[in-house]
């Protein structure tokens, strides 16, 4: 049924070449096929498949000159670029587990990583030297090894790899917001990298511009081994400030982003025309956060397709698409195929191929984040509805318990206050009013382009009644009883997400 689904959106011929990977073995023998066509533009540096698989050999030749075994874990520390592909699919397809260290570590945090890891080998890239230079001091048994050109390559990848193997190690706050290593399998990593494709018309040739960190579940599978995956091509973008030459440049015809990026690139379409975005985008796909209705109904005036998913770091990405977007705007989709799900207490609980094999070295946290049947509690609240579409209504973590012991859920209450087309984003918390009464407080991001376009006198007034009429909507223990209204932005994480501040009444 799930991928039934799915597969009314791309024709038979097409959907026939959406095969099933087990390992990265598989995965690069699939890419062989591709040959000269272009997989990755970095900088004015073109590379295509048959140079970035010998690349990809000449990391796997290193590891076994450094005697790294197989299932051991190595580093990968590199910006945004062609070092981070071929390091890291080098030494997936070697057998041994690519730990993703994100580039903007410092040298002090480098070193706690490559300690809790157990990192035999550390490739980096010569960029960071510094922060590297500094690290080696307290890791005299760690190998760092400067990614170059240099080097001979091994004869082939192994190929006794199982797809229950350990393919990668991706560093996610999960669902307690303690730092944890997710342990993706090439099974969950590749069923992963097909769920990205499927709902897509074109899923093949398609070129790509890298705008989120490849160290984030999303970059990695959804904007890399996805594209490598359909034979499109890549263009990285080590340095954001150079993004929108990159853009002009590339002409990309797909955009993975994170809803605060869609919102830039929908004003700016909206402002200067789709051009300002290439010329030639017709698709896309936005997750890693809650995806306000209004991007949704907006973007999809102007390009053929626009639509939001769901996700997690531990279910390789993709556990939900919603491929009818802008039907059902709200949604983040249907279930994407080979896994299971129960709702315990509103909480989703997902397993299946998707999932990860646990956190790195912590029976702790494993132990919390698995129920007895091996479902993975994801933090999330949700509802499906009758048609077997996803919402998320907010997270365990973050619920309010009021004063008379009834339960909030604030990101539910500001996905309703986000549906206003005014509304850029908000925030929901509890707070005391002059009387000493809990009460919940409403902070609100005005959208900049709708304001101009609607010419409001009192934006405080207009906001109030407008939140008025949400309130009508909750129930009487979730309405608003106090409107902010924000001039700057809210802080955000660096995926982009509103930092919601810890607060005590």
């Amino acid at each position: 049924m799930q991928e039934k689904y799915f597969k009314q959106f791309t024709d038979d011929v097409t959907f026939s070449k959406l095969v099933h990977i087990r390992t990265t073995y598989e995965f690069m023998e699939h890419l062989k096929q591709f040959k000269e066509k272009i997989a990755i533009v970095d900088d004015e540096k073109k590379v295509n498949y048959k140079k970035l698989e010998e690349d990809a050999l000449k990391i796997a030749y290193l590891l076994k000159e450094n005697k790294v075994n197989l299932r051991e874990n190595v580093g990968v520390f590199s910006l945004n670029d062609y070092d981070f592909v071929r390091a890291s699919l080098g030494t997936m397809a070697y057998g041994s587990v690519a730990t993703l260290l994100p580039y903007q570590l410092d040298a002090r945090s480098l070193t706690g990583l490559s300690m809790k890891y157990n990192l035999k080998v550390v490739f980096y890239s010569q960029k960071l030297e510094e922060k590297v230079n500094e690290a080696k001091k307290n890791l005299p048994n760690v190998e760092f090894i400067e990614i170059n050109d240099e080097v001979q390559t091994l004869g082939e990848f192994d190929k006794t790899m199982k797809k229950d193997d350990p393919a990668c190690i991706v560093l996610t706050s999960g669902t307690t917001g303690k730092s944890k290593g997710a342990v993706l399998s090439h099974k969950a990593l590749y069923t992963g990298v097909r769920n990205g494709t499927l709902g897509m018309k074109k899923p093949f040739d398609q070129v790509y511009v890298a705008v989120i960190p490849f160290t984030h579940v999303f970059g990695l599978i959804r904007s890399l081994l996805t594209a490598l995956y359909t034979g499109s091509t890549v263009h990285t973008t080590p340095d954001m400030k150079k993004l929108f030459v990159n853009l002009k440049v590339a002409q990309p015809t797909i955009l993975i982003v994170v809803p605060a990026l869609a919102e830039l690139f929908l004003k700016l379409a909206k402002d200067m025309g789709v051009g300002v975005l290439g010329g030639k985008l017709e698709t896309v796909i936005a997750g890693g956060a809650h995806v306000s209705p209004y991007i949704t109904l907006e973007f999809n005036k102007l390009i053929d397709f626009f639509g939001a998913g769901y996700g997690l770091t531990e279910s390789a990405n993709l556990v939900s698409g919603n491929a009818s977007a802008p039907y059902k705007a709200a949604s983040v989709g249907q279930f994407y195929p080979y896994q299971e799900y129960k709702i315990v207490n509103g909480e989703l609980y997902i397993k299946g191929d998707n999932l990860m094999l646990g956190y790195y070295n912590d029976p702790e946290e494993n132990a919390k984040a698995f129920d007895q049947e091996g479902y993975f509690k994801t933090g999330d609240l949700v509802r499906v509805d009758e048609e077997g579409f996803l919402y998320i209504t907010g997270r365990t973590k973050e619920i309010i318990v009021l004063p008379n012991g009834e339960n909030v859920s604030p990101a539910y209450i500001e996905s309703k206050i986000n549906e206003i087309a005014l509304i850029q984003d908000s925030l929901v918390y509890e707070d005391k009013n002059e009387f000493g009464i809990v009460i919940l407080v409403a902070e609100l991001l005005p959208r900049e382009q709708v304001l101009r376009e609607k010419k409001i006198g009192n934006l405080e007034e207009y906001l109030n009644k407008k939140i008025e009429e949400v309130n009508q909507s909750l129930l009487p223990h979730e309405r608003i009883g106090k409107v902010i209204v924000r001039k700057e932005d809210f802080p955000r994480t660096p995926s982009m997400k509103i930092v919601r501040p810890k607060r005590e009444i």
